[in-house]
């Protein structure tokens, strides 16, 4: 398959390079052409001009917390919606859920119009109905949710018309739902039912959060753009440049970030060396002061891919 695929995902990291296709249609396109569990390095090849990469990634201003409710099987959303968030319809197809908030400011609606919020506060949403969650005061309304527990296919988003797959949206890590500063962008991409690995979208001036991962060794390949990955083991520190087609190993519990030092986005692919899946649970991120929390207790951003 990787001998079949190899042409074909050339194709799409040069058109995304050049601008000629979307963020999301590379994920998408890059999923069909079946990427080994390898990933995508070693499949592109040279870079054919200066990226100039599409602007297509949304912020929503809705930010969550997911836990896995391990008795029932299900998912609790600590949801967050600031004053200024985009309005995006969300649909779970795997059954219904519930939204709790008290918020006076909250205005929930559907097909049918604005939804009567109940005294209680509490919300019931019906398998596949589609809901849109909306601020309408000043400030950031909070919520908790109760679904079923996150599969990509089983949720869809809308946005201006367009129907988008829980597999394609984007998300961009916070170390707490008032975090403002601007970071990079993720997307949890399939390797073919085989396992996954996870894009980065690193725009020019911003870092990720220094993190450290606890179940491998692992490996950044830059796609396009530049930047330079800097990694803390013990008392040392290096610094590597990043750009399309070359590898930096990262080991096993080595604390490191990437940062862009250049004029358009750097996008990333970042793999386990053995692992298959990656797994919040193996993930440490620097939440602040040196103080590092899993992945399953970090917050992150909704990103809308158009």
């Amino acid at each position: 398959m990787a001998k079949k695929s190899r042409p074909r995902v050339k194709q799409l990291v040069d058109r995304l390079e050049s601008g000629k296709l979307s963020m999301r249609n590379f994920v998408r396109q890059v999923t069909r052409a079946g990427v080994p569990k390898s990933g995508i390095s070693g499949m592109m090849g040279k870079s054919k001009a200066a990226p100039s990469l599409t602007k297509n990634l949304v912020r929503t201003g809705v930010v969550v917390k997911i836990e896995e409710i391990k008795k029932s099987g299900g998912t609790l959303v600590h949801g967050t919606i600031k004053p200024e968030a985009v309005s995006f319809a969300q649909t779970v197809r795997s059954g219904p859920w519930t939204l709790e908030s008290k918020a006076t400011a909250l205005e929930v609606s559907s097909k049918t119009g604005v939804e009567t919020v109940p005294k209680d506060g509490i919300i019931e949403v019906k398998k596949s109905q589609a809901i849109v969650l909306k601020n309408a005061g000043a400030r950031p309304i909070r919520y908790v949710a109760r679904q079923p527990l996150w599969e990509p296919d089983a949720y869809v988003y809308g946005y201006k018309g367009q129907k988008i797959a829980g597999s394609e949206m984007w998300f961009e890590l916070k170390t707490s739902d008032t975090d403002k500063k601007t970071r990079p962008m993720y997307n949890v991409i399939s390797s073919g039912g085989s396992g996954n690995f996870v894009l980065a979208t690193v725009e020019p001036g911003t870092e990720t959060l220094r993190c450290y991962y606890t179940d491998s060794d692992y490996v950044v390949t830059g796609l396009t753009g530049t930047g330079t990955i800097t990694i803390q083991a013990k008392s040392a520190k290096r610094i590597k440049a990043i750009a399309r087609g070359r590898d930096v190993k990262i080991a096993k519990k080595e604390i490191f970030s990437i940062a862009n030092d250049g004029s358009d986005s750097l996008v990333v692919e970042i793999r386990s060396v053995t692992s298959r899946y990656w797994s919040p649970d193996s993930s440490y991120f620097d939440v602040g002061k040196s103080k590092f929390a899993p992945g399953s207790e970090i917050y992150f951003e909704f990103v809308i891919p158009t």
